[in-house]
């Protein structure tokens, strides 16, 4: 009897396992980047500050957020990632590092009503980045 509870406890925990790590191995899809597409993330927010937006969206659907975030955007960089090599960059938005699979910009109304009302795209995708699991407008 006890050898059969601790294989079925054995299994279910096995099964979370499998279940938590997609999840986990999609959190991180493009934290660290190149040199190119971490100068073209600055320019876009350059290019959004000039039209007066100055807020992005943090939804990361791969760790199953029911809402996005919204944070106003005051400060811009990239910096070379920790321990990398020449290419490979992190951009910074306020003083912390972002995924840029999971974060998105503002998009006009009207580009929104072709796209169901859902008025925020993708960082990553905007710049040609690969990613997965990842919507491209919310």
């Amino acid at each position: 009897m006890k050898k059969m509870q601790k294989n079925i406890i054995t299994f279910v925990m096995a099964a979370m396992l499998l279940v938590a790590i997609p999840g986990i191995a999609l959190a991180d899809q493009a934290g660290v980047v190149t040199k190119a597409q971490a100068t073209a993330a600055v320019a876009l927010f350059g290019r959004l500050k000039k039209a007066n937006t100055y807020n992005i969206l943090h939804y990361c659907k791969p760790c199953r957020d029911k809402v996005g975030k919204d944070e106003i955007v005051n400060k811009v960089e990239m910096k070379r990632y920790k321990g990398g090599n020449d290419d490979e960059w992190e951009v910074y938005v306020n003083d912390k590092s972002v995924d840029l699979a999971y974060i998105y910009y503002p998009i006009e109304a009207k580009h929104a009503q072709k796209k169901k009302g859902r008025n925020w795209k993708n960082f990553a995708m905007h710049l040609g980045i690969k990613v997965t699991d990842v919507p491209e407008y919310v």
